[in-house]
């Protein structure tokens, strides 16, 4: 048996189903990136994967198993995991993990994009929207954002965050996504938001605002080509700060077109991160 497979077996009990909540986001199909790497676990370099399911782990208040299993590798190995809920992982690896984190609460990590499976059925439509957001308050960001709103701008924002996603606020967000120049991607609980890798699939681009900027591939893609970085002390100005960009939105939305399926869609990841 390699010693992949012995990982895998130390911690099969941690390939936890999800609990029956709803999918988010709703427009998800198949495996999300965690469970992608646990069900077919790749050698990174000289790495072998900790196969844990983080997110369903600790939706089921399971973390007390992980911690354990952890302290039964062999520490003359090196090893990497995969994580895509906010605060994975709370344990401590063995010495010199790298940990690939979407959520980026713990700063101590490696940024990858937080994405999911395509947005379905998107088509191209007019930019009649000069920018949007519709979401919820998840973020005191977020908060003051709404409070310097402009004319321009259309959001619509609930008071409280629900994995339950109602199909009419679904069809909304859809249909203003689409009809957007620029997408609003205030962080969430996590220093990013799938708003921001949803927004390059729509064709805008995206508004990135936060107070912590959870970028990932740095030395391979210019971001500044990408995005527009936002901090909380720009957010009276930002009206101003987007009138600059509208003649650069054609060659973003093109480069981000260019560089999607290699850099941010879900297979992409996955091929990137276990070659």
């Amino acid at each position: 048996m390699s010693y992949q497979n012995q990982i895998n077996e130390l911690f099969k009990e941690l390939y936890v189903d999800a609990p029956c909540y709803p999918t988010y986001p709703p427009y998800h199909q198949g495996y999300y990136l965690e469970e992608m790497f646990c069900r077919q676990p790749k050698m990174s370099g000289d790495r072998y994967l900790i196969p844990v399911f983080w997110t369903n782990v600790y939706k089921q208040g399971k973390e007390r198993l992980v911690q354990s299993k952890l302290d039964q590798l062999d520490p003359n190995k090196k090893y990497y995991c995969v994580c895509t809920h906010d605060d994975a992982p709370k344990e401590t690896l063995p010495p010199d993990t790298i940990i690939y984190s979407a959520g980026g609460n713990n700063r101590e990590t490696t940024p990858i994009p937080l994405v999911v499976s395509r947005v379905p059925n998107v088509t191209s439509m007019d930019k009649d929207v000069y920018a949007s957001f519709v979401g919820s308050y998840t973020h005191p960001i977020r908060r003051l954002m709404l409070n310097h709103g402009h004319p321009d701008f259309v959001i619509g924002m609930s008071s409280q965050w629900s994995d339950l996603v109602p199909e009419d606020r679904e069809k909304v967000f859809h249909e203003v996504s689409s009809r957007s120049k620029y997408m609003l991607c205030p962080r969430g609980y996590g220093a990013t938001s799938y708003r921001l890798y949803e927004a390059f699939q729509y064709g805008a681009v995206p508004v990135y605002i936060s107070d912590h900027f959870w970028l990932p591939w740095e030395d391979e893609l210019d971001w500044e080509k990408l995005i527009i970085r936002i901090s909380p002390e720009q957010i009276p100005n930002m009206r101003e700060i987007l009138r600059d960009y509208d003649t650069k939105t054609s060659s973003m939305v093109s480069y981000a077109k260019e560089v999607y399926d290699d850099f941010f869609s879900i297979e992409g990841v996955y091929k990137k991160l276990s070659s």
